[in-house]
Protein backbone atom coordinates (compact mmCIF):
# COMPACT_ATOMS: atom_id res chain seq x y z
CA UNK A 1 0.00 0.00 0.00
CA UNK A 2 2.67 2.53 0.88
CA UNK A 3 5.03 3.46 3.59
CA UNK A 4 3.88 4.28 7.09
CA UNK A 5 3.80 8.01 7.49
CA UNK A 6 3.21 10.20 10.46
CA UNK A 7 1.18 12.78 8.63
CA UNK A 8 0.23 16.15 10.02
CA UNK A 9 -3.35 16.88 10.93
CA UNK A 10 -3.75 19.29 8.05
CA UNK A 11 -3.02 18.91 4.35
CA UNK A 12 -2.19 21.84 2.06
CA UNK A 13 -4.49 22.31 -0.91
CA UNK A 14 -3.22 24.53 -3.72
CA UNK A 15 -6.55 25.50 -5.21
CA UNK A 16 -5.23 26.91 -8.50
CA UNK A 17 -3.12 23.79 -9.13
CA UNK A 18 -5.93 21.47 -8.05
CA UNK A 19 -8.42 23.10 -10.41
CA UNK A 20 -5.92 23.14 -13.28
CA UNK A 21 -5.32 19.38 -12.86
CA UNK A 22 -8.97 18.42 -12.35
CA UNK A 23 -10.94 20.73 -14.63
CA UNK A 24 -12.55 17.85 -16.51
CA UNK A 25 -13.78 15.94 -13.44
CA UNK A 26 -17.44 15.65 -12.57
CA UNK A 27 -18.67 16.50 -9.09
CA UNK A 28 -18.64 12.80 -8.16
CA UNK A 29 -15.10 12.40 -9.51
CA UNK A 30 -13.92 15.44 -7.51
CA UNK A 31 -15.29 13.86 -4.35
CA UNK A 32 -13.65 10.52 -5.11
CA UNK A 33 -10.33 12.19 -5.95
CA UNK A 34 -10.34 14.24 -2.75
CA UNK A 35 -11.07 11.11 -0.70
CA UNK A 36 -8.20 9.32 -2.45
CA UNK A 37 -5.69 12.11 -1.86
CA UNK A 38 -6.79 12.48 1.77
CA UNK A 39 -6.33 8.74 2.31
CA UNK A 40 -2.93 8.94 0.60
CA UNK A 41 -1.98 11.86 2.87
CA UNK A 42 -2.95 9.90 5.99
CA UNK A 43 -1.33 6.59 5.03
CA UNK A 44 1.45 7.46 2.57
CA UNK A 45 -0.05 5.47 -0.28
CA UNK A 46 -3.04 3.78 -1.83
CA UNK A 47 -3.78 0.13 -2.47
CA UNK A 48 -3.93 -1.08 -6.06
CA UNK A 49 -7.07 -3.03 -5.29
CA UNK A 50 -10.46 -2.07 -6.69
CA UNK A 51 -12.44 -3.18 -3.64
CA UNK A 52 -10.29 -1.13 -1.27
CA UNK A 53 -10.30 1.89 -3.59
CA UNK A 54 -14.07 1.65 -3.91
CA UNK A 55 -14.33 1.65 -0.12
CA UNK A 56 -12.01 4.66 0.18
CA UNK A 57 -14.07 6.61 -2.36
CA UNK A 58 -17.38 5.46 -0.82
CA UNK A 59 -18.49 4.09 -4.18
CA UNK A 60 -20.05 0.78 -5.14
CA UNK A 61 -17.45 -1.49 -6.74
CA UNK A 62 -19.08 -1.45 -10.17
CA UNK A 63 -19.31 2.34 -10.14
CA UNK A 64 -15.68 2.66 -8.97
CA UNK A 65 -14.50 0.44 -11.84
CA UNK A 66 -16.10 2.84 -14.31
CA UNK A 67 -14.46 5.90 -12.69
CA UNK A 68 -11.01 4.35 -12.12
CA UNK A 69 -9.89 5.17 -15.67
CA UNK A 70 -10.64 8.86 -15.08
CA UNK A 71 -8.90 9.07 -11.68
CA UNK A 72 -5.88 6.81 -12.12
CA UNK A 73 -3.99 9.21 -14.43
CA UNK A 74 -3.91 11.74 -11.57
CA UNK A 75 -1.60 9.28 -9.76
CA UNK A 76 1.35 7.22 -10.94
CA UNK A 77 0.41 3.85 -12.46
CA UNK A 78 -1.60 1.68 -10.13
CA UNK A 79 -2.03 4.50 -7.63
CA UNK A 80 1.58 3.94 -6.50
CA UNK A 81 2.43 7.59 -5.93
CA UNK A 82 1.20 11.14 -6.19
CA UNK A 83 3.93 13.64 -7.04
CA UNK A 84 2.45 16.63 -5.21
CA UNK A 85 1.48 14.75 -2.05
CA UNK A 86 4.85 12.98 -1.89
CA UNK A 87 6.61 16.35 -2.13
CA UNK A 88 4.36 17.92 0.53
CA UNK A 89 4.82 14.95 2.87
CA UNK A 90 8.60 15.25 2.54
CA UNK A 91 8.37 18.98 3.18
CA UNK A 92 6.15 18.39 6.21
CA UNK A 93 8.62 15.88 7.68
CA UNK A 94 11.50 18.31 7.14
CA UNK A 95 9.58 21.16 8.79
CA UNK A 96 8.63 18.89 11.69
CA UNK A 97 12.26 17.91 12.24
CA UNK A 98 13.39 21.54 12.13
CA UNK A 99 10.66 22.59 14.57
CA UNK A 100 11.52 19.72 16.89
CA UNK A 101 15.21 20.61 16.88
CA UNK A 102 14.42 24.27 17.55
CA UNK A 103 12.12 23.35 20.43
CA UNK A 104 14.73 21.00 21.90
CA UNK A 105 17.41 23.71 21.71
CA UNK A 106 15.10 26.32 23.27
CA UNK A 107 14.13 23.96 26.10
CA UNK A 108 17.76 23.08 26.75
CA UNK A 109 18.74 26.73 26.79
CA UNK A 110 15.87 27.63 29.10
CA UNK A 111 16.31 24.76 31.53
CA UNK A 112 20.09 24.86 31.62
CA UNK A 113 19.87 28.53 32.60
CA UNK A 114 17.44 27.67 35.41
CA UNK A 115 19.47 24.66 36.44
CA UNK A 116 22.52 26.88 37.10
CA UNK A 117 20.54 29.43 39.09
CA UNK A 118 18.71 26.67 40.98
CA UNK A 119 21.94 24.87 41.79
CA UNK A 120 23.51 28.10 43.01
CA UNK A 121 20.47 28.85 45.18
CA UNK A 122 20.50 25.30 46.54
CA UNK A 123 24.21 25.60 47.35
CA UNK A 124 23.66 28.91 49.14
CA UNK A 125 20.74 27.45 51.11
CA UNK A 126 22.82 24.41 52.05
CA UNK A 127 25.67 26.67 53.21
CA UNK A 128 23.29 28.80 55.28
CA UNK A 129 21.69 25.71 56.79
CA UNK A 130 25.14 24.30 57.66
CA UNK A 131 26.09 27.57 59.37
CA UNK A 132 22.86 27.44 61.37
CA UNK A 133 23.48 23.80 62.29
CA UNK A 134 27.04 24.60 63.42
CA UNK A 135 25.94 27.56 65.52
Amino acid sequence: MGRAVSSPLWMPLYVRDYLADTGELSTLEHGAYLLLIMHYWQTGGLPNDDRQLANITKMRLEHWRKKRAVLEPLFAAGFRSHKRIDRELQRSVAIGKTNSERAREAAHKRWSKHARSNSQAMLQNAQLQRKKDLS
